[in-house]
C-alpha cells in the first residue's frame, strides 16, 4: 500500500481547533449490526457537530438506485434509522429526505416499495421527490441552494463509472434524462459535485460488488465513512474496493489531472492508519449487455427518443428478470444479519 498511495500524504487525526483540518479528514469507522446505532452517533459526533446549525432546514440525499429490496442497492433502513435517530438526538428537527426519479420508476415508488417510508415515519420525516422543482444553471433542484445538504452513498461497483460512492451519488440530483450525459460522466459528475456543498456520510454496511448497482452481488463491508470531500471519500472508498490507484477510477484520473483534490488526506476514526484500511476486491469486466449498450449509447441511437424508449423498456425488463434470478442468493448472505429487527421489509 506504501508503494501504491504514495503520493498521498496519509496524515494522523486531525488537530484539535484546527478549523480548515476537517474539510480534508476521510473518517473510517468498524460497525456491525448490534453496534451501528453507536457507531452512527460517534462518527456524527467527531465529523459534523458543530459544523451544521440544528435549527437549519436539512435536506438528506439518500441513494435511491433501484424500487424493489435489494441488500446494497439503497441507503439501508437501519442506516436511515440509525442516522435520523443520531440527528434527533442532536437537536435537528428541520429534516428532509429528497431523491429523484430514474426513467425506469418514481422516487415515490421507490420510497414505498423497499419500506423506508416506515422509517420515515418513525421519525416524523417527509420525503420529497425533487424532479419536477425549479432548477439553477447547473440543473440542480433550488431545493439544496437553500439548505444544508448532507450526502448518503452506499458503495457499488458501476458498469461505467467503475465505482459509484460519495460523488456519483449526485448524479441523481440531475434531471431523470441524465443519462445524456453518460458519455461525458465524470465530467458531468465533477461539475455537479463543484457547484454544491455537503458533508457526506457513507452507508457501508452492505456494498454491490460485480457491475450494476442493481443487478450485482451484496457484499458485507460492516464500514461506516464520512467527511466533507467527495473526491477524497471517493480516493479511500477506491482503495477499501480493491483498485490500487485511484487513476484506475475515470472520475479520479479527471479530478487529480484537473486539481479538483489535492493529495492531503487525513484519515481518522478506526483505521488512522493507512496499512490498517480494510480491502475488498470489487474488481469486475462487463458483462456482454452492458458493453452493448455502451456502444450503441455512444452513436446518434442515444439522441433518439424511440431508441432510448426501448432501451429503458428492456433494462426494466432486464432488472426484472436479473432480481427473479438472484432473489433466493440476495436474501441469505451473512448481511441479513443487519435486517434482523427489519424483516417485515422484506415482505413488503
Amino acid at each position: 500500500m506504501d508503494e501504491e498511495l504514495k503520493d498521498f500524504h496519509f496524515l494522523n487525526t486531525p488537530e484539535q481547533g484546527n478549523d480548515m483540518e476537517y474539510q480534508k479528514t476521510v473518517h473510517v469507522r468498524k460497525t456491525s449490526p448490534k453496534t451501528l446505532l453507536e457507531n452512527v452517533g460517534n462518527l456524527v459526533q467527531e465529523s459534523l457537530a458543530g459544523h451544521f446549525d440544528k435549527d437549519l432546514k436539512t435536506v438528506i440525499k439518500m441513494n435511491g438506485n433501484f424500487d424493489r429490496i435489494y441488500p446494497g442497492s439503497n441507503t439501508s433502513p437501519w442506516f436511515l434509522d440509525a442516522f435520523l435517530s443520531v440527528l434527533r438526538d442532536h437537536g435537528f428537527r428541520n429534516l428532509l429526505v429528497v431523491e429523484g426519479d430514474l426513467m425506469t420508476f418514481r422516487a415515490y415508488d421507490m420510497i414505498r416499495r423497499t419500506g423506508l417510508i416506515h422509517i420515515l415515519h418513525k421519525y416524523d420525516t417527509p420525503f420529497i421527490d425533487y424532479e419536477d422543482f425549479p432548477r439553477n444553471e447547473k440543473e440542480i433542484p433550488l431545493l439544496f441552494d437553500t439548505a444544508q445538504v448532507i450526502n448518503t452513498p452506499v458503495p457499488h461497483a458501476h458498469g461505467i463509472a467503475k465505482i459509484s460512492c460519495a460523488t456519483k451519488n449526485l448524479f441523481g440530483v440531475l434531471p431523470v434524462y441524465r443519462r445524456k450525459y453518460h458519455r461525458i460522466l465524470s465530467e458531468k459528475l465533477l461539475e455537479t459535485n463543484d457547484a454544491m456543498s455537503m458533508y457526506t456520510i457513507v452507508d457501508g454496511t452492505i456494498g454491490l460488488d460485480s457491475e450494476s448497482t442493481r443487478r450485482g452481488d451484496p457484499r458485507r463491508l460492516d464500514l461506516l465513512m464520512a467527511g466533507w470531500n467527495n473526491l477524497k471519500i471517493d480516493i479511500i472508498v477506491s482503495w477499501i474496493l480493491g483498485y490500487d490507484t485511484p487513476e484506475e477510477i475515470p472520475l479520479l484520473q479527471m479530478a487529480l489531472e484537473q486539481n479538483k483534490v489535492d493529495k492531503d488526506i487525513i484519515l481518522a476514526g478506526d483505521f488512522n492508519k493507512k496499512e490498517n484500511l480494510p480491502r475488498f476486491n470489487f474488481k469486475f469486466e462487463h458483462s456482454l449487455i452492458r458493453k452493448t449498450a455502451m456502444m450503441l449509447e455512444n452513436t446518434f441511437l442515444e439522441d433518439t427518443k424511440s431508441f432510448v424508449w426501448c432501451e429503458t423498456q428492456l433494462h426494466k425488463l432486464y432488472h426484472a428478470y436479473s432480481f427473479r434470478k438472484k432473489r433466493t442468493d440476495l436474501f441469505k448472505g451473512d448481511w441479513m444479519d443487519y435486517y434482523k429487527g427489519y424483516e417485515e421489509i422484506i415482505n413488503i
